[in-house]
């Protein structure tokens, strides 16, 4: 419904993930998906999804655009971890993706304030390195666990 954000995105994520691709699900949300790699695990890549709601930019509290991860699988990851992260919220679908803003970034003046993927995309990234750094050991998964402390 407003072109002129849509041109805004796909420049923002264009300049800042330029290997991510836009593309529509089957209920019409438009998404970006592409890889990661956050550099603490090496090699290791995660293969995300920044799926926008259909009323976008509609804010709502974990934002109008959700990151999922799709590989390694969010539900197979915590079964072979043992523990569920706490930044992690859940979709009207049953979906898990990552929490990627805090409840005092959400404005409830969308004129003032939205997300856009690439700033969605941003939380993502500082979400993913404190996870890989709980995988290290160089961080406590009490503190990647407390609100607040990523």
């Amino acid at each position: 419904v407003k072109p002129e954000l849509l041109q805004a995105e796909k420049a923002a994520m264009h300049k800042l993930f330029p290997d991510f691709t836009l593309g529509k699900l089957d209920d019409g949300k438009l998404y970006w998906s592409g890889s990661l790699n956050i550099g603490v695990l090496g090699d290791n890549e995660w293969h995300v999804m920044a799926v926008y709601d259909n009323n976008h930019p509609v804010q709502k509290m974990g934002s109008s655009v959700k990151v999922y991860l799709v590989e390694p699988d969010i539900n197979e990851l915590i079964a072979d971890l043992g523990w569920r992260p706490h930044h992690l919220l859940v979709d009207s679908y049953n979906n898990i993706y990552l929490c990627t803003t805090k409840a005092e970034y959400v404005k409830a003046d969308v004129n003032k304030s939205f997300h856009s993927a690439a700033s969605v995309m941003g939380w993502a990234i500082k979400w993913l390195l404190a996870f890989e750094l709980v995988l290290t050991g160089d961080l406590s998964v009490e503190d990647f666990n407390t609100p607040g402390k990523i």
